[in-house]
């Protein structure tokens, strides 16, 4: 056994220290989430296209983001045209399901 397992299956309430233990990351990661930008294709959905590019040229460190800019763009306008046609902007995850090695790998992982 490993020392905290030695160390905890001895204490009383050993369950607590458990429990206290593994809110420490979820607690530091929690802090830092509120100093992260946010996402690059939410602010271009939400018409923030300006902000999305500063974002994004921030994070790359470099002025050259047109190419992805023009690829989030292309996202953009084929959810778009899904919304229009009747879908609720979900079609690739359908497609994505329709495939049996994904579906078997999601099966795997959700296990």
């Amino acid at each position: 056994k490993q020392w905290y397992q030695r160390r905890v299956a001895i204490t009383a309430g050993g369950w607590r220290w458990t429990l206290g233990l593994s809110c420490v990351p979820s607690t530091i990661m929690f802090i830092f989430m509120i100093f992260m930008p946010k996402s690059v294709r939410w602010l271009y959905f939400q018409g923030e296209i300006e902000e999305a590019k500063r974002i994004l040229k921030e994070l790359r460190g470099t002025d050259d983001v047109e190419l992805e800019m023009e690829e989030i763009a292309e996202d953009y306008r084929k959810t778009k045209d899904d919304k229009l046609l009747g879908g609720k902007g979900c079609s690739l995850l359908l497609n994505m399901l329709r495939n049996t090695a994904v579906r078997r790998a999601l099966l795997l992982g959700v296990m």
